[in-house]
């Protein structure tokens, strides 16, 4: 399967080099994808589960899951190597 070219530019931080109107167009076009009658009837015929979330609520979740110590990091990848040892 293909993933859209929409949902990888979701996936993708931009960091702080990319000018903020840009940023905003990107996040317009994939707010608007997620809308789009034919996208959701691909979608739902291929039976992918869609979740979107808004660019902004996006990106403080992965600048507070950045800013965890180390020490909470290695715990939790302690705990997630655990879990697929356990498989």
């Amino acid at each position: 399967m293909r993933i859209p070219d929409t949902l990888l530019l979701a996936l993708c931080p931009f960091g702080e080099e990319l000018p903020a109107e840009r940023v905003a167009a990107l996040r317009s076009a994939f707010a608007a994808t997620m809308k789009d009658a034919d996208f959701l009837a691909d979608a739902e015929r291929m039976r992918v589960s869609l979740a979107p979330l808004p660019g902004d609520e996006l990106q403080a979740i992965i600048e507070k899951s950045i800013a965890y110590s180390p020490a909470i990091v290695a715990k939790a990848n302690a705990l997630i190597q655990s879990a697929e040892l356990n498989r």
